[in-house]
């Protein structure tokens, strides 16, 4: 038996040395104040997002309070690696070419970190919209300017 599972046996055990509870005489009734799982699962978070379009910061929907969006291309064609996988006419399949690809989204991820931190942002992302249509603030040009 794993020592993980002993506090929980422990348990069991503590909780079975009770009488047992009639379910007749359990009220249904909420408590008042405390909210139901139902309530709270029940507020959307208005976010529409795609997991894959998360370059840093908070990647759950229901946990944005203040993200922020990016052009990735542009920052990717803005990198030295991918200016020289261009000039250099540089198969992106190969592996010199791979490698440059996978630096060059390394420091568009490490840009993004520095500015989502330095603005007081949650997260950033290639694509973000919200159901109420309020903005999302396009922080491109300065995340440009720290690579």
């Amino acid at each position: 038996m794993r020592t993980l599972h002993a506090p929980l046996i422990a348990l069991w055990i503590a909780c079975s040395s009770f009488a047992t509870v009639d379910a007749a005489s359990v009220s249904t009734e909420p408590v008042r104040g405390l909210a139901t799982v139902a309530e709270t699962d029940a507020v959307p978070s208005g976010w529409t997002v795609k997991a894959d379009d998360n370059i840093v910061g908070l990647s759950d929907a229901k946990t944005l309070s203040n993200p922020a969006r990016v052009d990735y291309d542009s920052l990717l064609r803005a990198t030295d690696e991918m200016k020289k996988l261009k000039k250099d006419r540089i198969d992106p399949t190969s592996p010199e070419g791979i490698q440059l690809t996978n630096a060059a989204r390394q420091r568009v991820q490490s840009a993004c970190q520095v500015i989502m931190d330095q603005e007081g942002h949650c997260s950033v992302w290639k694509a973000i919209s919200h159901a109420d249509g309020r903005s999302v603030p396009d922080i491109t040009a300065v995340v440009k300017r720290q690579l």
